[in-house]
């Protein structure tokens, strides 16, 4: 194998291995609930937070069997979307007009 050969095949491992995380990541489907923990961490948030928004009705949950509380995934990009939209208009600034 020629040195050239060598570092290409060094570099390919070396991209596939940090690539690795993502890849799997892409193959499995989203899912459809979250729990607690996971809503945190989708949100960059502590678990308190997220019980405290669904204490509020700021974040709905699904009615379930037991003790487990799920969160829409749906509900959780809403309440992301409508964020990113608020921040959006609280840096608009009204147009000039030219006279």
């Amino acid at each position: 194998m020629s040195l050239e050969g060598a570092i290409q095949a060094v570099v390919v491992e070396a991209v596939r291995e940090a690539l690795a995380p993502y890849v799997r990541r892409l193959a499995e489907p989203e899912p459809l609930v979250y729990n607690v923990a996971e809503a945190a961490q989708v949100l960059s948030t502590s678990t308190n937070t997220v019980r405290r928004m669904i204490e509020r009705g700021v974040l709905p949950v699904v009615p379930h069997m037991g003790h487990r509380v799920v969160i829409p995934r749906s509900a959780v990009a809403r309440l992301v979307e409508s964020a990113e939209a608020a921040m959006v208009r609280k840096h608009e600034r009204p147009l000039s007009v030219a006279l």
